[in-house]
């Protein structure tokens, strides 16, 4: 619905840019059909890049060198770190996909992963 990515743009500084990777192609329609109210329009600010893609890839692809590393990277893939969605999500929130994580992140740079409750299994 856009909430992560408006939260993101609204602190990018003009020059910044916001890639978003999304799996479902279909998403993409609803948000910018039926739900444009909620989502705002912003998949449309100049500053965005959308990938139709698995996030994996894109991870994968700033950790080996391939594309330049990321400042931040935001996971609001599942509805807390477990493979719910999709089980292939399930390699993001494991020790390798944490590390992949890091190795595609800027010095300094920070992984967030949105969770619908806590989870302490996943936070030791």
């Amino acid at each position: 619905m856009g909430f992560t990515l408006r939260a993101a743009l609204a602190k990018l500084g003009a020059r910044g840019q916001a890639v978003v990777a999304e799996i479902v192609p279909e998403i993409l329609d609803w948000a910018r059909g039926p739900m444009a109210a909620m989502t705002g329009n912003c998949l449309e600010d100049q500053r965005l890049r959308l990938e139709i893609c698995d996030v994996a890839a894109l991870i994968d692809d700033a950790a080996d060198g391939t594309t330049p590393r990321y400042d931040a990277i935001l996971l609001d893939v599942d509805n807390g770190p477990d493979g719910i969605v999709r089980p292939d999500n399930q390699r993001l929130y494991a020790f390798n996909g944490l590390r992949s994580a890091k190795a595609a992140l800027k010095s300094g740079g920070i992984l967030a992963i949105w969770s619908a409750a806590p989870d302490p299994r996943f936070s030791r």
